[in-house]
């Protein structure tokens, strides 16, 4: 959802990403409509009104204005640094001016595994968070990234049922988990600009898990 209150929705039938007012009701396609991605895994904009979509297919984000007409875009296939292997989410970092994406990979040939890019409104790389691995802030099935007010980077492993939690600087922080109410293959997640809560979406059992602005290793209660 923008400032607007437009609604961005990724359709990865139809290959678009749709553009809904308020009141559900269709504006437009981004681009040229059905077609436009090979697989669109998610969609954020800025509050400048530039819209980025990361195709995990093309192993690209590609860039919009406001009015849904294409920019540019960055990324392409490969291991190096700013390249992609099936982007699976992107978030923005407002303050920082900073694009962050979350890359899955695969263990094959050479490629380290799933990691996490940081990137400027350009495109350009600036970073890398985290690495591939099972642990303290490694990651091995990442599918949704957040930033909060203060720039840190949360990001869900559906692997390891967990959200790991960065510093600006990419520096491990601490794992969000509760053992009363375990995630199972959490997804998409979010963070409250006003309240600083994590919302984190848990596939397997069919809830929103919330958590308190601490987000320590035992203080989630299950939604």
């Amino acid at each position: 959802v923008d400032s607007g209150r437009k609604i961005y929705i990724c359709n990865p039938g139809r290959k678009n990403v749709e553009v809904y007012d308020s009141g559900l009701n269709l504006l437009y396609k981004l681009g040229s409509g059905n077609g436009e991605f090979q697989f669109p895994s998610a969609v954020a904009v800025k509050n400048s009104g530039n819209i980025y979509v990361a195709d995990a297919k093309g192993d690209t984000v590609k860039v919009y204005r406001s009015d849904g007409t294409y920019s540019f875009s960055f990324g392409g296939t490969g291991n190096d640094d700013g390249k992609f292997r099936f982007p699976t989410s992107l978030s923005i970092d407002e303050a920082a001016g900073e694009i962050i994406v979350s890359d899955l990979q695969t263990t094959s040939a050479g490629v380290q595994g799933a990691r996490i890019q940081v990137f400027n409104e350009g495109g350009t790389f600036k970073r890398k968070v985290g690495g591939y691995g099972q642990g303290e802030g490694l990651l091995l099935k990442p599918l949704g990234t957040a930033v909060d007010n203060t720039s840190r980077i949360f990001v869900s492993d559906a692997y390891q049922n967990i959200v790991h939690v960065y510093g600006s600087g990419g520096e491990y922080q601490k794992t969000v988990y509760d053992l009363k109410n375990p995630m199972r293959t959490p997804l998409g997640i979010a963070v409250s600009k006003k309240t600083g809560k994590l919302y984190v979406a848990s596939l397997n059992t069919s809830t929103v898990e919330v958590y308190g602005s601490g987000t320590g290793s035992d203080s989630g209660t299950g939604g």
